[in-house]
């Protein structure tokens, strides 16, 4: 099978793309390189792709429409793995049109590009935030609403046009290679430079966590198996991607300062703007759907993560060398 990943240098990309290529599939990556966060781990998870038979990337922007559908018309996709986009709710309140640029409008540019070209299976990213929405159905944040928008165009493409398109809303992601901006990436960093970790709502949250493996195999067992056309006659599903229960962060903490050996100074903050109470996924449609149930539990997971974030640290003090 031939595969585009959009976003294959981000955190969720680079994974997805190297189980691709493991199992022999043709992947194709594209990426703009931009700085929502290091570039420099960017490039270091593109260079764990690159030498893979099978793998090409192609750095490209979502929004450059002509260049879309150049990759589009040159090359004969029959699934796409669409996750390049603005991936922070805070940056939203400061630069919301930076998420329609990206969120909505790339959005578009590969819907173009796989209703056009005969794509087979489109699945892509959206977000647990978009359960936050009160009675009038505002959104806790711009973030929120262009992931929403995503779901709508994506339903009104299948609808229109049969693209089969499935939605995952994805719950805190965390694993080896994730984004330093994530909470568990800035408390280990903090951690480990002896500095203050900041714990917003005085430390009163709770996340559904779901490790990356598991992300991976349920993408890998979705890409097989597009969605059927439904009653309403529309090939598009959406199903929650987490495991179901919540952590707190203070056990997330927790676990970080076993796994370190050092304890956590603690800066309780109020709430932040687009923060939202925890809520846990909802894993029926997947287990009914898929067979699946992610199984990789937080302790077990950080262990993982800590092991990487360790010799990644070496990595990078040898070449500041």
């Amino acid at each position: 099978m031939k595969v585009l990943v959009t976003g294959v240098a981000g955190f969720i990309g680079m994974h997805c793309a190297r189980r691709l290529l493991s199992r022999g599939h043709v992947v194709t990556g594209i990426d703009n390189l931009g700085a929502s966060h290091d570039v420099q781990l960017k490039r270091d998870r593109l260079a764990l792709l690159e030498p893979q038979a099978g793998f090409s990337f192609e750095r490209l922007d979502l929004v450059d429409r002509a260049g879309m559908a150049i990759l589009f018309r040159e090359q004969a996709f029959d699934a796409v793995i669409h996750l390049g986009a603005e991936p922070a709710a805070r940056y939203s309140f400061e630069n919301p049109l930076a998420y329609v640029d990206s969120n909505v409008g790339g959005m578009v540019s590969v819907l173009e590009g796989c209703r056009r070209h005969g794509v087979g299976h489109l699945i892509y990213a959206s977000s647990y935030c978009v359960h936050g929405a009160d009675a009038s159905g505002g959104m806790p944040s711009f973030h929120a609403a262009a992931k929403r928008a995503d779901e709508t165009m994506a339903a009104t493409y299948a609808r229109l046009y049969g693209l089969p398109a499935t939605g995952l809303r994805l719950f805190s992601v965390y694993g080896s290679w994730g984004r330093p901006d994530a909470a568990y990436y800035r408390f280990a960093d903090a951690i480990r430079a002896g500095q203050p970790i900041e714990l917003h709502n005085e430390g009163r949250m709770s996340r559904d966590f779901v490790h990356i493996d598991d992300v991976v195999e349920l993408v890998e067992r979705m890409l097989v198996q597009p969605p059927e056309v439904d009653a309403a006659g529309t090939p598009h599903r959406l199903y929650d991607l987490g495991r179901g229960r919540l952590e707190r962060i203070a056990d997330l903490v927790s676990h970080l300062e076993r796994l370190t050996g050092r304890r956590a100074s603690k800066l309780p903050l109020p709430m932040q703007p687009g923060e939202m109470e925890g809520v846990p996924a909802k894993l029926g449609d997947m287990a009914r759907d898929f067979g699946f149930a992610p199984a990789i539990g937080l302790a077990d997971g950080m262990e993982e993560f800590v092991a990487w974030h360790r010799e990644y640290n070496v990595f990078q003090r040898t070449r500041r060398q």
